[in-house]
């Protein structure tokens, strides 16, 4: 895992957690204080500056609010599938809107 500060000029702005897998970056945290697409775009150009993945993965639910800061062009949108295993289930203390998340579906402890 690795975890990416996020300031704009000298104030903090939010973090950026992700996993490489391979040579791509999986996303699966983000969090900012106030959100702004030249976040996302500052991300995605260290990224690409300093060779650290040659992709970048995102996964946001359908009509959550961080959607419309990934940029239009260069992001393929498309339905997510797959399974999950449950051990055992129990109280997260979740909002149940899962709009109101700030976690994609990739859990950071995977």
């Amino acid at each position: 895992m690795r975890a990416f500060a996020v300031r704009d000029g000298s104030e903090p702005a939010g973090l950026v957690v992700a996993k490489l897998i391979g040579r791509t970056l999986e996303v699966v945290d983000l969090r900012f204080i106030r959100p702004q697409p030249h976040y996302i775009a500052a991300l995605l150009r260290h990224v690409a500056d300093t060779g650290l993945a040659d992709s970048v993965d995102v996964i946001v639910l359908p009509g959550h609010p961080l959607r419309r800061l990934l940029p239009m062009t260069g992001f393929f949108r498309r339905g997510v599938r797959g399974v999950v295993f449950v051990q055992r289930t129990g109280p997260a203390d979740l909002p149940d809107d899962p709009r109101s998340w700030d976690i994609s579906p990739l859990d950071s402890d995977w």
